[in-house]
């Protein structure tokens, strides 16, 4: 028969036997809600974010396509009115272009004397990786003269944009970026732009390797190369 001390004795150590099991079956069960959690977390991290870089990307396309619908002419890099026909300065970060802002007149009888022409930059900076956008109002066809506007814009996309290429087509023949044959209206053949950019979920960082990432390419065309809204570099 047993003795009452040695039946207390068994009594805890089959106490002690449940509660380690207990616990153990407890760590698993919280570790397994802590990963789902932190899962469930990072998803909705991924899926906030490729909704800011969407946002971001909607902005800035629909920003590029409002200015180059009503575009007039390519401005060269180096047009300083000197009659250079190089059209494209071979970087694909910078596009600038003259750009009609509104018709005075029923009619197109005298219309480079009815227009306000504002000059559009779009520049991509690799350093910052972000894209800005100046502006020059109240300039002349060519872009030359006029007021800038001091807030330039950077579609609050700061350390966003991991590249931008701009790439202007034209309805004449080039050869390294300069005309086979000399036109008058310079820049004004313009015949559509194809944009590329490729965007990343906040700030950047090189160390982000997973971060969410978006690309696209556009192509953009203006309604402001129709034949009668042609300059003529001779009037």
């Amino acid at each position: 028969m047993k003795k009452t001390g040695d039946y207390l004795k068994n009594k805890k150590g089959i106490t002690v036997m449940e509660i380690v099991i207990v616990i153990a079956i407890s760590s698993i069960i919280m570790g397994v809600a802590m990963a789902m959690m932190s899962r469930s977390n990072t998803q909705f991290k991924r899926s906030t974010n490729m909704i800011n870089i969407q946002r971001l990307m909607d902005n800035i396309i629909e920003r590029i396509r409002s200015d180059v619908r009503s575009l007039k002419r390519i401005v060269p890099s180096d047009d300083n009115g000197s009659g250079n026909d190089t059209i494209t300065s071979g970087d694909p970060n910078k596009i600038s272009f003259v750009v009609v802002k509104f018709i005075d007149a029923e009619s197109y009888d005298d219309i480079d004397k009815e227009h306000n022409y504002s000059k559009i930059t779009y520049e991509f900076d690799p350093e910052q990786k972000t894209l800005f956008r100046y502006e020059i109002k109240d300039c002349d066809m060519y872009g030359v003269g006029g007021e800038t506007v001091p807030e330039e814009s950077n579609f609050h996309g700061m350390n966003q944009v991991l590249s931008m290429n701009f790439d202007p087509v034209f309805n004449h023949e080039y050869e390294d970026g300069v005309r086979t044959k000399r036109d008058s209206n310079k820049g004004d053949d313009f015949k559509c732009l194809n944009v590329a950019m490729q965007l990343v979920a906040n700030e950047y960082s090189s160390k982000d390797s997973d971060a969410s990432t978006l690309s696209i390419a556009c192509q953009f065309y203006s309604t402001c190369v129709e034949s009668k809204l042609r300059f003529d570099d001779n009037k």
